[in-house]
């Protein structure tokens, strides 16, 4: 460590690690302010993470009721329990890895703080080797080994104090949590798609065989005297063809504002790896701000979370 310090000691010219620069203490220095604003977007985007992860759980848990009214109203086999609940043990996993990613990188904000290595070591302690076990596929086996042992590798690191190591070790962990979420896009993508059709099948049978109808239109011209729409088949039959078209409309702009979420998630995680890199080889990180791909994730959450039953 004393040679560590010597190091810095010499000049900000040195190639300064974005852990290394943080533990460092060393002010004045506007690699350790680059260091700084890299952290906390890795715990930005982290967090968002596990959000985003958290989400998907709630999408399948609206894929498992809607599979069970397409059982009773189409006869179409539910899907088997175990398997829904094998996938949200996975997304908990993730969700649980995001999470404490965040948490180490907010301590690593604060490593000049008094408590600084007591808040790392804490966060590190949270992020053991049993719950950093994901599950990948077969074809992801590589890329799921990556991060895994990246993070657990770092974990390690921080508790024993080796920032040296340590600093050189935040930037693999940011790598292969991009490549990891890149590989498993397409399921992410898949699940949001399954949870949609099954609603819209389920919807549009619903619509045609007048169980459903009504429209805004009547709610709004309803609602001042305190009344709502009631059931009524030749109502319902007249609006049959609208309720279709705006079933489709729906399910189209809820498809597409999945899937660019899903895609502006990988941004941001690649966006957030660019920004460490830059920090670990003292180049100047001249964006601060969170970049737009996180509102566009963030945005999804936020109307997913609303409209879930």
């Amino acid at each position: 460590m004393l040679g560590f310090r010597e190091g810095l000691r010499r000049g900000c010219g040195a190639r300064l690690a974005l852990v290394a620069v943080l533990l460092a203490g060393v002010s004045g220095c506007k690699t350790q302010d680059d260091a700084v604003a890299a952290a906390k977007q890795m715990t930005t985007t982290a967090a968002t993470l596990a959000a985003y992860y958290q989400t998907l759980d709630t999408v399948v848990g609206g894929t498992e009721d809607t599979f069970d009214a397409q059982a009773v109203l189409q006869g179409v086999p539910a899907m088997a329990p175990k398997t829904l609940e094998e996938i949200r043990a996975q997304l908990k996993l993730r969700r649980e890895l995001a999470a404490k990613i965040a948490d180490l990188a907010s301590a690593l904000t604060k490593m000049t703080g008094s408590t600084g290595a007591a808040d790392s070591s804490k966060a590190a302690t949270k992020l053991n080797a049993e719950m950093v076990s994901l599950a990948g596929k077969k074809s992801n086996d590589t890329e799921t080994k990556a991060v895994t042992e990246s993070v657990n590798l770092l974990m390690q690191l921080i508790q024993q104090h080796e920032e040296v190591k340590a600093a050189k070790q935040v930037e693999p962990v940011t790598a292969a949590l991009a490549a990891f979420f890149q590989k498993e896009e397409p399921e992410y993508d898949a699940l949001n798609d399954g949870y949609l059709t099954a609603a819209q099948s389920v919807a549009k049978m619903m619509v045609t065989s007048h169980q459903v109808g009504g429209d805004a239109a009547f709610v709004s011209a309803l609602s001042p005297f305190g009344l709502t729409p009631a059931a009524n088949e030749k109502t319902q039959a007249a609006m049959e063809s609208q309720l279709l078209a705006k079933i489709d409309a729906e399910y189209k702009r809820r498809e597409d504002e999945a899937h660019k979420a899903t895609g502006a998630m990988y941004d941001s995680l690649k966006e957030m790896d660019a920004r460490v890199s830059l920090v670990t080889r003292d180049q100047p990180m001249d964006i601060r701000q969170e970049p737009l791909t996180l509102k566009t994730v963030q945005g999804w959450i936020a109307s997913t979370q609303k409209e879930a039953p």
